[in-house]
């Protein structure tokens, strides 16, 4: 994966090099303090920052990590230290708990549930509902226009990943149609400081959350994957949109939105993209392997937040992975690293079926 502005392939390596390394030690804090049942329980709501996909990255990101670790050893996943093992069967032992009291239906995925992801409560179902609306074709234009412009600036600023945005549904009407709900969080306002050192700009958002939603009618298929991504049947539903709901949260209470309110989320986005683009087109190679790295890893200070210690933890690149597979991939002479993945990716499906991508191992 290759984008025109970040080399988005390399980070995705060294972050998950370094989930490997550090992530255990992190998770560990979190789990003495709060239990995978209580964060599912408290954060299955509408705009939440535990999100499908930040539950899937818990196990994903220390899984991969820990694939080129094995592949680096020669493809035998006995020579990895017992220690580092155990710490892998923690990790996966705290997402299976997470994962199965979130979606409450015994599955770790949304894959596993067949691209459904119903996770609101009832009562924001409802609310959500009770807010729903037919727009005109003028302001039906508006609300996909906004939509659209603060999907690029959330993408963007996350260095080109969805972590900002979640679609989930779909949810089933009374009358036959079906609900779809896309959120962005963590918007740039004033007086909050931003996300990431490149997030402080002029730009300011009237609220950090917003939600849009909508009922469709005489659809195919609706289903999502394990990264908040829609996918739909037929893929343009402009025409299967009854109704819509325009939604955020301000003082801890969740509020609907008039069409004529998104002009200002319009015109942050627009802004707000335009200063992210000067800002990370100067960074070097290595600036934006790092930015990215940050992105992927640092996004666990959804959890740490819920328990207050996001300041105590150690954010920064294990010193191995820096040293080695960071100055290898910015240096673009990455072969220890990225020919042996390469191989077992792309390695026939026969082989497959032999060999768990993720490398079995008995205690």
């Amino acid at each position: 994966m290759e984008s025109k502005i970040f080399p988005v392939t390399e980070y995705i390596m060294i972050s998950c090099l370094n989930s490997y390394e550090k992530f255990y030690h992190q998770l560990k804090l979190v789990s003495d303090r709060i239990t995978p049942e209580r964060i599912a329980d408290e954060q299955r709501k509408l705009f939440t920052e535990i999100t499908p996909l930040q539950i899937f990255n818990l196990q994903m990101f220390p899984l991969f990590g820990r694939l080129i670790r094995i592949l680096q050893m020669g493809r035998k996943p006995e020579n990895e230290p017992l220690e580092k093992f155990q710490q892998i069967q923690f990790i996966l032992n705290f997402w299976k708990r997470l994962a199965r009291a979130y979606f409450n239906t015994g599955a770790l995925t949304v894959r596993e549930m067949e691209g459904n992801c119903q996770i609101l409560p009832d009562n924001d179902v409802k609310f959500i509902v009770k807010n729903l609306h037919t727009p005109n074709q003028e302001e039906l234009k508006k609300i996909k226009r906004t939509s659209a412009q603060l999907e690029v600036y959330s993408f963007s600023d996350e260095c080109e990943t969805r972590m900002r945005i979640s679609d989930h549904g779909p949810y089933e009407l009374p009358d036959g149609e079906k609900l779809i709900v896309r959120e962005m969080i963590r918007l740039h306002v004033d007086g909050e400081k931003g996300q990431w050192p490149w997030s402080e700009i002029k730009a300011t958002a009237p609220t950090s959350v917003i939600a849009i939603a909508f009922a469709l009618k005489n659809m195919k298929k609706i289903w999502f994957n394990d990264w908040g991504t829609l996918f739909t049947d037929p893929i343009d539903y402009s025409n299967n949109i009854s109704s819509v709901a325009i939604l955020t949260r301000e003082k801890n209470k969740n509020k609907s939105l008039g069409i004529d309110e998104l002009k200002a989320y319009e015109q942050f986005a627009q802004e707000a993209l335009v200063e992210l683009y000067l800002k990370m087109t100067s960074w070097s190679r290595a600036e934006k392997i790092k930015a990215g790295a940050l992105v992927y890893n640092k996004n666990f200070d959804r959890f740490t937040n819920l328990v207050g210690i996001t300041d105590e933890i150690d954010w920064n690149l294990n010193p191995e992975v820096l040293q080695k597979e960071f100055k290898e991939l910015v240096d673009k002479n990455g072969t220890n690293t990225f020919t042996p993945l390469a191989l077992w990716i792309f390695r026939s499906n026969k082989f497959k079926i032999k060999n768990p991508t993720y490398f079995l191992r008995t205690p």
